[in-house]
């Protein structure tokens, strides 16, 4: 096991009890990512990174926001949870995800914090099945 890994390993003993039955809103993948992400992100660079949760930005709430000050790179997370687990179906949800995160102007936030890059996801789940749409990097 990588130093990396171990830095993101730990705490994560109060996953092994989540099962798919866990799933049944947004809320639990979005906690469950900001978690395994947060965790990784601030084992690496404590001082220099920000990540809020359904932070107030442009015209509504994003799910995640996360801002590199060292680097200048901001990262906005949409979660959309869908019932049917096929793909194309998905990929929609990741679509609307990233499609909200323009039409609401998540970015604002970021880039009024300094970042001069900007990356969005869209991510769907449905049960045990995830997929990850990255958006176009604005700057």
């Amino acid at each position: 096991m990588t130093e990396h890994t171990k830095g993101i390993m730990v705490g994560s003993e109060d996953f092994a009890e989540l099962s798919f039955r866990d799933t049944s809103d947004e809320s639990f993948y979005h906690v469950f990512v900001l978690g395994i992400r947060g965790t990784a992100l601030k084992n690496r660079n404590r001082e220099f990174i920000d990540i809020s949760s359904n932070a107030e930005s442009g015209d509504g709430y994003s799910d995640i926001l996360i801002t590199d000050r060292q680097h200048h790179l901001g990262v906005i997370i949409e979660f959309k949870k869908t019932e049917d687990k096929n793909l194309s179906s998905m990929n929609r949800a990741c679509l609307q995800g990233l499609e909200q995160i323009i039409t609401k102007q998540y970015d604002t936030k970021l880039k009024r914090e300094g970042c001069q890059d900007v990356i969005s996801y869209g991510i769907a789940f449905s049960g045990k099945y995830c997929a990850v749409l990255k958006g176009q990097k604005d700057k």
